[in-house]
């Protein structure tokens, strides 16, 4: 299991089962080069129109990507969407939710740990503070 952020999605697993869910208008996934990508947001800008992205919503889209012969600004505005990679067989998907370390949990764990610290500082001074 690996924590993720949308900062790392070098690090997020997709499944294709959870790639094979997001094929809505509103909710639109695609994988080129096994790199997930989510274009909800691009596909009303995208210069082929909507329906292009829709179509491969859902689906590994490398051959539809390749075959548009798309320029080399197409393959730099890509990696804004980028949101992780695709799984090999039966490697399960990794994302919000699923790091044991989500949300409050790692705030708490910082907070406990900076006072032990605190406190070991402080049991340390006292023990070699002079009288």
């Amino acid at each position: 299991m690996v924590c993720w952020s949308r900062k790392d999605s070098s690090k997020r697993v997709v499944s294709k089962a959870e790639l094979e869910s997001h094929k809505k208008p509103e909710d639109l996934w695609i994988a080129i080069d096994n790199i997930v990508y989510d274009v909800s947001a691009f596909k009303r800008s995208h210069p082929g129109g909507p329906d292009v992205l829709i179509a491969s919503g859902g689906r590994d889209a490398t051959e539809a990507f390749t075959n548009a012969g798309h320029s080399e600004d197409a393959m730099k505005l890509k990696e804004k969407f980028k949101i992780g990679r695709l799984g090999v067989d039966g490697e399960k998907s990794s994302g919000p939710g699923s790091c044991p370390f989500d949300n409050w949990t790692s705030y708490v764990l910082i907070g406990v740990a900076v006072v032990g610290i605190a406190g070991i500082v402080v049991f340390h001074h006292r023990q070699h503070a002079k009288p």
